[in-house]
């Protein structure tokens, strides 16, 4: 029997205790093949200690930014009262009720931490066993394999797949204990499960589903330009974004977000018998077209015996301005109405974002783009 395990980063890019299109996406198919879906404890316990934290990240600067507002427009216009937030307390009460609520809205399962003692945990450490690496850190990604290992085969799980972006949980050694078991480990980002449970599909609902994503294909395709003007509003684009390879200058500004190709389009399932308005998500590529000012760099110049080099020009500007061009992939949600004969129409952006790649911050130095988060 298969079943699915969600590891925590991506519920966390989903912005769970919400649930994004793709996940949803997953979910819907899982349900429908009847694969049971879980989150093993730790995951929970990481989760929420991560929510509060950003929650009290953001509730710390309240009260400065409206201060600094309220220095902005003084005498021109009133900004009102600092926003009350809840307390710690009341928001982490807030955040499970929504949990428990998403769990049953998805039908993921929990199941309960490892009793596997702390002194096995110790020696994997000290040996350096996957997925502890060779600092020893790892305990936290250790614990949830051990949970799973420990849930599986007692459920007559033989195949098991870990949802994850956390290549740690990858090699020879945890397959190997996951083998000893009797149980198949197999790793899956949220989008490469959607393609992985597709496959598994039947034929008929193969078709069925390639003609929902034609269809879909046909309505995006004709709203490029609303759909464009959308990503200019909701897409963030943080200056490392636009830097091409080697670029050794500053970013001025960034002047046109133009939509490529589109990729990867996900639809609901099962299909709608009716009409409604449903969830269409899709990856795209995007060009971002900045003003970028950078170093008027000195070419090497190739020499030969008895030469000398060429002088620079005096008159050389010391920084020159150029336009830049870099292409990423984003990940976009949008919501249609889909009717009963298949067609879609009054296609909406809900949100956009960059898919960074593995840490995002470096990748976007580079100008890559390589599925951060594919959640």
């Amino acid at each position: 029997m298969w079943a699915i395990y969600f590891d925590t980063n991506p519920l966390q890019a989903s912005g769970w205790p919400r649930v994004s299109v793709g996940l949803q996406r997953a979910i819907d198919l899982a349900h429908f093949m009847g694969i049971p879906l879980f989150v093993p404890e730790p995951v929970e316990i990481e989760l929420e200690e991560a929510w509060v934290r950003d929650f009290k990240e953001k509730t710390a600067s309240i009260g400065s930014s409206h201060k600094d507002l309220g220095k902005h427009t003084a005498n021109i216009v009133e900004v009102g009262a600092v926003p009350v937030a809840p307390t710690e307390a009341a928001a982490r009460e807030a955040y499970r009720r929504g949990a428990s609520a998403a769990k049953v809205k998805t039908g993921i399962e929990s199941i309960p931490t490892t009793t596997r003692p702390i002194r096995d945990f110790v020696e994997l450490a000290a040996r350096r066993r996957r997925p502890f690496n060779e600092k020893g850190h790892g305990f936290r990604d250790s614990v949830i394999l051990s949970t799973i290992l420990g849930h599986a085969p007692a459920h007559d799980v033989d195949h098991c797949a870990l949802v994850t972006l956390d290549r740690d949980f990858e090699g020879t050694e945890v397959q190997a204990d996951f083998e000893a078991a009797g149980v198949h480990l197999h790793i899956y980002g949220v989008n490469q499960l959607v393609d992985a449970l597709n496959e598994g599909l039947e034929a008929a609902n193969r078709e069925d589903v390639a003609k929902e994503h034609s269809s879909a294909r046909t309505t995006i395709e004709g709203n490029r330009a609303d759909i464009e003007r959308a990503l200019r509003d909701r897409l963030v684009v943080y200056d490392f974004d636009l830097r091409p390879p080697v670029f050794m200058g500053t970013i001025r500004r960034l002047e046109r977000i133009e939509l490529g190709e589109i990729k990867s389009i996900r639809t609901p399932f099962p299909i709608p018998a009716r009409e409604e308005r449903v969830a269409v998500s899709f990856d795209a590529e995007v060009k971002l077209h900045s003003l970028g000012e950078s170093y008027n760099v000195k070419l090497p110049q190739r020499m030969k015996v008895g030469e000398e080099p060429k002088a620079p020009d005096p008159d050389a500007p010391f920084m020159v301005t150029e336009q830049i061009v870099v292409t990423q992939t984003a990940e976009v949600e949008t919501t249609a109405i889909r009717s009963a004969d298949g067609g879609y129409r009054d296609i909406q952006v809900e949100a956009a974002k960059l898919k960074r790649g593995f840490g995002g911050l470096g990748v976007g130095l580079l100008g890559l783009s390589l599925g951060l988060d594919d959640a």
